[in-house]
Order: C-alpha cells, then structure tokens, then sequence
C-alpha cells in the first residue's frame, strides 16, 4: 500500500525522519538481541542519561540501607549475647555452687577473648567497636564489684587489672587504627580507678596505675589515633598528685586507719611524673622535629609546677625530697637551654619551640636556685648566670640571651637586698640600721657592672630598634643603682670613721655620686651610638634632683646642700656643653 504525498516535503523535514527510523531500528535490534539470551555486554545499549539516572536513584541506595540495618541489627544480638554471657558467669557466683574467685577470673577470661575476637576485625570497624564495648562492660563492672563489695581481689590487684585492660584497648587501637576504642579503654579505665581509690584509699596504687598509662601514651601521641588519648590520663594524674600532696600538707588529714602514703614515695612520684612529660615534649620537639601543641607545652610545666609545690609542701616532713625536687629543676632547666640553642633553633618553623625552651628554661633555674641550695644563694646564682648569659650572647649575637642575662642582673639585684639597701641609704637614715651588704650584694652589683660593660663594648648595627636596646637599659638601671648603693654604703662607712656620722654628709656623698655618674653616661652617650646611656643621663640627673628636695634640704645643714647644689648645677652645665658639640644630641 502506498501513500501519497498530500503535500510538498522539504529536505530537512525528510532527513529527521530518517533518522527517527534509524534509531528505533537500533532499540528494535536491542529488544531481539536480549530477547535472544545474548550476554548483557553484547546486548547493552545506550540508554537516554534521564532513564539512567532515574534507574539508579530508585535501585541503588535501598539495597545498602538495607545491608547497614541488617548489620548493625546482628551487631547489636550479638553484643546482647556478649552481655548473656557475662550474666550467667555472674549467677554462677550467686549459687554458691563454686568459690567466688572462680567466677571473677572466669569473666576476666570471658572479657579478654572478647578482646581477641575484637583483633581479627580489621576490616569491620563497627563489629571491633561493638566487641570491645562489650568487653569492657564486662571486664570494668567485674574488677569494681570483685573488690569493693566480694573483697576477691586485693586493691593493688584491681588496679593492676584495669591498667592491663586500658593498655590491651591502647594496643588494639593501634592495630585498628581506631581512635574510639582507645577512648572506650582510656576513659572506662579512668572511672573505675576513681571508683577503686574513693573505695579503697589506695591512692598511691591507683597514682602509679595512672603514671604507667600516660607513659605509655606520651611517645605515641605522634600519631593520629593516639594523638588525644593521653589528655584525660594526664589531667587525671595531676589530680591525683595534688590530691595527695594536700593530704600530706594538711595536719592530721589522712587518717591512721587508711593505706600510708609514704613521703619519700610521693616524691618519687613527683619527679618521675615531671620526668616523663618533659621527656615527651623533648622527643616530639627535638628528635622528632615536630612544632609541640597547646597542651604539649602546657602539660611539661603543669607536672613541673606540681612537683615545686609538693616538694615545698613534702619538706617539711622531708627535706631531702626538697632538695631532689630542687636539683630535677635546675637540670631541667639546663637541658631547657641546651635544647633552645643547640637543636631548636637551628630549624626553620619552630621558633614557637625556640622561646618556649629558652623562656622555660631561665624560669626553672630562678625557681629552682632557691629549693635546691636556699633563697640566700638566689642573688649568687643569678650573678653567674647574668655573666654566663651575656657573655654567650654577646659572643653568639643572641637577643635572647642578652635578655635573659638582663632579668637575672635584676634578679641578683633584688635577691641581694640591694633595693632596700639603696633606698635606705638615699634616704639618709641612721647607718647601723642599714644591712651589711655581704658577699652576696657586692656580687650581685660587681655582676651588674661586668654585664653592662660587656654588653656596651659589643659591635651593633645602624637604627637598632628601642626593643633590641632593652637588655643594655635594664642592665644599664641594676648597674647603676648597685654602683650607687654599694659607693654610697662605702662612703658611708668611710665618713662614720673620720667622725662625720651625720646624714647630711651621706646625702651629700649620694647626690655627688649620682651628678658625677649623669655626666659620665651624657659623655660616653654622645661620644657613641649608644642611645640607653643618653636616656639613664637624664633618669638620673632628674632622681638626683628629687633627692636633693626631699633628702639633702630636709636636715637644714648650708654647707651640706650648697655642696649637693654644686655638683648638681655643675652636671647640667657640664651635661648641656656635652649636648651642643655632641653629634647625638640628648
């Protein structure tokens, strides 16, 4: 049958239509092909993107949501089995059918094959989880109610048996690679030895079960699944610590009947504990090369601040644990500095690790001078360190170290009792109630000098900033003041054993000194780039003019106060000569 054209056809309109023919001839072969019982591969055909995407949306996703809730459905009986088990060896116990020992250890045994089951599911992280949770709900309960209620197991034992069973969840997270199983361990772990120490007053036992984990914990906190684990262990332990040293520093506060919590044994904890937390964050920093975190750097000075309190605390039923204490401070501190300048700073990016060393480092040798060898060596140790420091850092053009040289000339200045000394003085009271000096005083100021001298003889650079000129000023106030203190304090003397006891004479001995010290540092300021002195000129030229009004005029002596305006009026002038020929005005 044929038909005829009504109307005229166009070419384009002829060329759409046959390829409409064409395509439906394809799906038509497709169809038979299939229908045929040819593979899947030889009879697949492209499919228009719309129908492909809808046919995936609408199949895909349900068969997973269905595996996942199947899973976790079997997941769940299981762990109830788990539970089902740990129960019945439980009404075993009950019975009285059997001692009551054999039923702790069998779910101690019942909980660590658990354990083992837990291992072999390297690729099922959820079966893993699940499988330790039961464990631990098994193995945690069990050791809390085997003690305290049954008394089965003694209390250094539970303790002993949480440990292993936190540090089998640490191993298995490692093995996993699954930071939530350490955290099951670590915390389940945590709660039940605070249940054992408020039950069995074991605090020394549950301490060092505490210690044990969180040594374990510091080298691993490197990697990822370890990284947080060993914070809950760390603050725990400094509870601990400090609950026990203010039980020990309380009178009569730990009763007679509780286990002893013997003083030498506590302060072994102290400093092992620092030891540890130091030692980390030594190896992450230095070894390791690694930037240190927050609680990196704050843990180390939390557990050394710790055991400086404690050894003050333990001292008194001790003195040797002081001592000890004091000594692990001072090396410490040395190691500090050793480790800012010899590893830390030769690494681009870790200047964070830099000052922290450095800065920790002077802190702990401040701190630690006092508790080892007694305040009263405070202002000799800080005058070595004042020279050690500013001698290394003029030598190596270290700011750092000239700063810290700069805080331990004051340090020395201020342990030496030159402050009070000096103010004694400049104001002119009675001599025999001002304090000898001693060696101490005369090696702080001597030290003082000796810093300020090196630290101005030293090559520096053009437009040095006002900060990088802080340790000459600060050097340059403790030497001053100590020279003045130490001259007046002599003059003093000196004036007492010719018979001119009088204060008037001190006073103006003082003012004199102070005028001539203005006009040599106004010289040697303009005379040089060292713009610190200039500034002390005129600190001191306006001091000296405050103790001529308060001090020199108040005892009415002529003679006396027409001297101390002399050499004052005498320093301005010569101080404002110095100004117009100097190229460094003041």
């Amino acid at each position: 049958m044929s038909v005829e054209p009504t109307g005229p056809v166009d070419g384009a309109r002829f060329e759409q239509l046959v390829a409409r023919v064409a395509e439906l001839a394809r799906r038509l072969e497709a169809i038979e092909r299939r229908l045929g019982g040819l593979s899947g591969e030889q009879a697949q055909i492209e499919l228009e993107p719309a129908v492909s995407e809808s046919f995936a949306v609408a199949t895909e996703p349900r068969p997973e949501r269905e595996s996942a809730t199947v899973r976790w459905v079997s997941l769940i009986g299981r762990t109830l089995l788990v539970m089902a088990g740990a129960f019945l060896i439980r009404a075993l116990r009950d019975t009285g059918a059997v001692p009551s020992w054999i039923p702790a250890v069998a779910g101690l045994v019942y909980a660590a094959f658990w354990l083992a089951v837990a291992a072999k599911q390297r690729s099922r992280a959820d079966s893993a989880v699940l499988h330790v949770t039961a464990a631990m709900l098994v193995a945690y309960p069990l050791v809390g109610e085997a003690t305290l209620r049954f008394t089965i197991f003694p209390a250094p034992l539970a303790v002993a048996i949480v440990t292993g069973f936190a540090l089998a969840c640490v191993a298995l997270t490692g093995w996993l690679q699954l930071a939530a199983i350490g955290w099951i361990g670590i915390l389940g772990g945590i709660g039940t030895l605070f249940v054992l120490a408020s039950g069995t007053r074991h605090l020394l036992a549950v301490t060092v079960a505490l210690l044990v984990i969180g040594a374990v914990l510091e080298p691993l906190a490197g990697s990822r699944v370890w990284k947080h684990l060993r914070w809950p262990v760390a603050l725990t332990l400094d509870a601990m610590l400090l609950m026990i040293v203010l039980i020990l520093g309380i009178s009569h506060g730990w009763p007679e009947t509780n286990p002893p919590l013997p003083v030498a044994v506590v302060g072994g904890l102290l400093v092992v504990t620092a030891l540890v937390y130091a030692g980390g964050l030594a190896y992450r920093t230095l070894i390791a090369g690694r930037p240190a975190g927050l609680f990196g750097l704050a843990q180390p000075v939390l557990a050394v601040g710790i055991a400086l309190v404690g050894a003050l605390i333990l001292a008194r039923e001790n003195s040797s644990v002081l001592t000890a204490v004091g000594l692990l401070v001072l090396v410490l501190g040395t190691g500090c500095y050793a480790a800012a300048f010899s590893l830390a700073d030769r690494r681009r990016g870790h200047e964070r690790n830099f000052y922290f060393y450095s800065t920790l480092g002077g802190v702990l040798l401040l701190g630690g001078t006092p508790i080892a060898f007694g305040a009263a060596q405070l202002a000799v140790v800080s005058s070595v360190l004042a020279l050690v420091t500013v001698t290394l850092g003029r030598r190596l053009d270290r700011f750092t170290l000239r700063y810290h040289g700069a805080v331990y000339a004051v340090v020395a200045t201020v342990s030496a009792g030159l402050i009070r000394t000096g103010l004694r003085l400049f104001a002119c009271g009675p001599l025999e109630k001002v304090s000898n000096l001693g060696a101490p005083g005369l090696m702080a100021a001597a030290a003082s000098v000796g810093c300020l001298l090196l630290l101005l003889t030293r090559r520096r650079g053009d437009g040095v900033s006002a900060w990088r000129l802080a340790p000459e000023l600060l050097v340059a106030l403790a030497a001053s003041w100590n020279a003045l203190a130490v001259s007046v304090w002599a003059g003093a003397h000196a004036l007492s054993a010719t018979g001119l006891t009088g204060g008037a004479a001190v006073a103006t001995w003082g003012t004199a000194l102070v005028s001539i010290l203005t006009v040599v540092y106004a010289w040697t300021g303009a005379r040089s780039a060292i713009s610190e002195l200039r500034w002390l000129a005129w600190v001191l030229l306006g001091g000296g003019l405050v103790k001529l009004v308060l001090a020199d005029m108040r005892f009415g002596v002529p003679v006396a106060t027409c001297v101390s305006l002399a050499f004052l009026g005498g320093a301005l002038i010569i101080i404002s000569r110095i100004a117009r020929r100097s190229a460094n005005p003041l």
